[in-house]
């Protein structure tokens, strides 16, 4: 927004709009209660008009039998014959300048009666019996009195007044934004001056009147003047700012002769231009929307625009203008009609906006649905009721049973063919991001995801993010979940498949806008990549720990065993080392294969194995028998760990105890294997324990399986407690 230090500020020009137009609607409530007050709620009754209730405290209520008036019919007042258009809201609904001058002139002739009072009313009681009371009208009306209708005519000008400036201080030099303030400006016109005339009791001054209504007409049409100037100017100008002095070049001299009544009626005096204007208002959106192809923001704002115009103006004029003309519908009272305008505003000034356009764009469809299904019912039942003379009711219920058998599977089918559409359908996603998540090389799978956006967005631009080519600063995205730039022209990615952060620009080739839709789709697409690449990591991570466990057991345990075949002094204990090291090939095969293998078998093996090693080094084996092992499964580590642990343990007392007996005792309790090996030889394995390689071994074994162990110097000799989880999930 560009700043001129010589323009008031943005809050400065609000207040005074607000000031001004509460200057307004203090003056309107000033003139309106100043008027004479009998303190009757009236409404138009054949022969008169109908009193519908007394105000509390007023004229009325001090009449003898008040109580009586509500349901009578007021039939005179003074010498003045009542008429049902005497209380009539609107004069443009005479068709004549004629009969508005009857009827101003009538205006005047009660206000002075009142004025003068007292005054003799002429009453027909609700039980046909006719009476007269004499009643000295109040020279001012309370404000409580003032109908609804009133105060929300006063609230609809005041609304579009701020908000028309509001969008024009915030964009001072755009000329849509411009035209825009001057129908928050003509707006209040119409709407103040109409509540004035339209909440009087039953009269006020002719010549008063016939101001007040020309106020209404000069606001109206400059509301349309500045509307059709808005659209030739937002959101692509289609004539230059001059050209637009045509607007009122050409409508003006039509509001004079209105005003001066030189039009044959008022049908072409205000009725006809209020069409034109609202014609020629749609002409420009259309021409607009033909301008904007390709270019999705503009095009948004536009639709956002045009569809609250047609909306809010379209209801206004079928419920006043065309319903008066036709026939058709009964009137909606013009007080309240008024808020139609309201929907206007709010859609123009966030089309002017371009506040959230993405979210617009989506409400737009969602309400051209709404008003399509609201057509579609009355259309049908307009039919069924003109060509099979249905009763409404069965009319009515056949429309909604057929409208809904119809219509409701077409919206679906429209909304996600135009809203929400998906190139890819969701099994044929999920094998999309797993092929590109298990690519083989990053490059590949940074190639795939960009390919795999561009099949789902069809952006014009996708731009790589990263350091800037001077290096001095990035430009990658920082969060780490996609968003929408740009109103809707962009959306960014996150680094995600081994790509950098991406920006995707203009989606379906420009024709449309990234909306919410589209964000949530992205969002889940990288949530489920990232998932996908996370368990490619942990696959390759498990791969990279299965190499180096079986390398381990390769080494430690078979070529240990091969290599100390070739030191056997005789063919028997080769053969015997040899026929071992083909087991423990044969094990780690197995656990290769993920098989589990008997508990009790592994035990039993394991014991077999050291009595025959203690055997031959002359040391007494003490391993009483383990019950409740024989047949559970256990992982394969477990038995692995477990049986190179102890060939460890038997391995140091060979060598380094000078022990006679070795005791190995193993329980199982609560789904925990213990085993405890103790020997009798010379102790002070705990000194050495943090430097020795044998014992750090044994440690980061008993690691890999959750469980503990503790050496103790036992002398003599030397106590291993081993613990280990039997659960799957106790192995790493």
């Amino acid at each position: 927004m560009r700043l001129d230090r010589h323009r008031p500020s943005p809050g400065a020009l609000l207040l005074l709009a607000a000031l001004a137009g509460l200057a307004a609607c203090v003056a309107a409530l000033l003139w309106s209660t100043q008027q004479p007050w009998m303190g009757l709620k009236l409404s138009p009754e054949a022969e008169g008009l109908r009193i519908e209730a007394v105000s509390p405290g007023s004229p009325a209520a001090g009449l003898p039998g008040a109580q009586r008036l509500p349901g009578s019919v007021l039939r005179s007042i003074g010498p003045v014959e009542l008429r049902p258009s005497d209380l009539i809201e609107e004069p443009d609904a005479f068709r004549s300048y004629e009969q508005i001058g009857e009827f101003l002139a009538r205006q005047s002739t009660l206000r002075r009666a009142l004025q003068d009072g007292p005054v003799r009313l002429g009453i027909r009681a609700a039980d046909g019996n006719a009476f007269e009371a004499l009643l000295s009208p109040a020279p001012s009306r309370s404000f409580g009195d003032l109908p609804p209708s009133f105060w929300f005519q006063l609230f609809c000008g005041l609304c579009a007044l701020l908000v028309g400036v509001w969008i024009w201080v915030l964009r001072p030099f755009d000329w849509g934004a411009r035209m825009f303030a001057l129908t928050g400006l003509s707006f209040p016109v119409a709407t103040i001056s109409a509540a004035v005339y339209s909440s009087r009791e039953i009269a006020i001054d002719g010549a008063a009147f016939r101001a007040l209504s020309g106020m209404n007409h000069a606001g109206s049409m400059a509301f349309g003047m500045a509307l059709i100037a808005m659209f030739l100017c937002y959101p692509k100008r289609i004539v230059e700012p001059r050209a637009l002095l045509a607007i009122p070049a050409l409508f003006l001299p039509w509001l004079a002769a209105d005003l001066l009544r030189l039009m044959p009626d008022q049908d072409w005096g205000i009725r006809a231009p209020v069409l034109l204007m609202v014609l020629i208002a749609f002409g420009c959106a259309v021409k607009q929307w033909r301008m904007t192809e390709g270019d999705p923001h503009s095009r948004g704002a536009l639709r956002w625009m045009s569809l609250s115009t047609t909306l809010g103006c379209g209801l206004f004029v079928l419920t006043t203008v065309l319903s008066k003309l036709l026939g058709w519908l009964p009137p909606l009272e013009q007080g309240y009609a008024f808020g139609f305008f309201l929907i206007v505003y709010l859609g123009i000034a966030l089309g002017l906006r371009r506040y959230r356009l993405f979210d617009l764009d989506r409400w737009a469809f969602r309400i051209l649905l709404w008003v399509g299904g609201a057509l579609a019912l009355l259309t049908l039942d307009a039919l069924l009721l003109l060509s099979l003379r249905l009763a409404p009711a069965a009319s009515l219920g056949l429309s909604l049973l057929v409208i809904g058998f119809l219509y409701l599977p077409a919206r679906s089918f429209l909304w996600h063919r135009v809203v929400d559409r998906r190139r890819l359908a969701d099994d044929e996603l999920f094998q999309a991001v797993l092929q590109v998540a298990f690519t083989a090389s990053s490059d590949e799978r940074a190639q795939g995801w960009q390919a795999l956006l561009r099949r789902m967005f069809d952006p014009l631009e996708l731009e790589v993010l990263g350091p800037d080519p001077f290096g001095r600063r990035y430009t990658a995205h920082d969060s780490d979940r996609p968003e929408i730039l740009r109103d809707g022209l962009a959306m960014a990615l996150p680094a995600v498949a081994s790509s950098p952060g991406l920006v995707l620009r203009y989606p379906w080739k420009g024709r449309e806008l990234f909306g919410l839709a589209q964000l949530r789709l992205a969002t889940h697409v990288v949530e489920l990549m990232r998932h996908a690449d996370a368990s490619r990591d942990a696959y390759e991570r498990g791969v990279v720990e299965e190499r180096r466990r079986v390398a381990r057991d390769l080494h430690d345990d078979l070529g240990a065993r091969l290599l100390a075949s070739l030191n056997r002094p005789d063919l028997a204990s080769t053969r015997r080392t040899i026929r071992e090291a083909i087991a423990e090939m044969r094990s780690v095969v197995a656990g290769l294969a993920g098989e589990s293998q008997d508990l009790g078998a592994c035990i039993a093996g394991l014991r077999h194995e050291t009595a025959s090693r203690l055997e031959a080094a002359g040391i007494e084996l003490d391993w009483p028998l383990t019950d409740g092992v024989d047949g559970i499964r256990v992982d394969y580590r477990i038995c692995k760990n477990l049986s190179s642990m102890h060939r460890e343990l038997v391995s140091n007392v060979i060598r380094h105890a000078n022990a006679t007996r070795l005791s190995v005792a193993i329980e199982l309790n609560d789904g925990r294997l213990r085993s405890r090996v103790r020997d009798d030889g010379v102790g002070g394995a705990v000194a050495d324990a943090a430097d020795s390689f044998g014992l750090r071994n044994l440690r980061r074994r008993v690691e890999e399986l959750n469980g503990k162990v503790s050496v103790a110097d036992a002398r003599p000799g030397t106590l291993v407690d081993i613990e280990l989880p039997l659960t799957a999930g106790g192995a790493r």
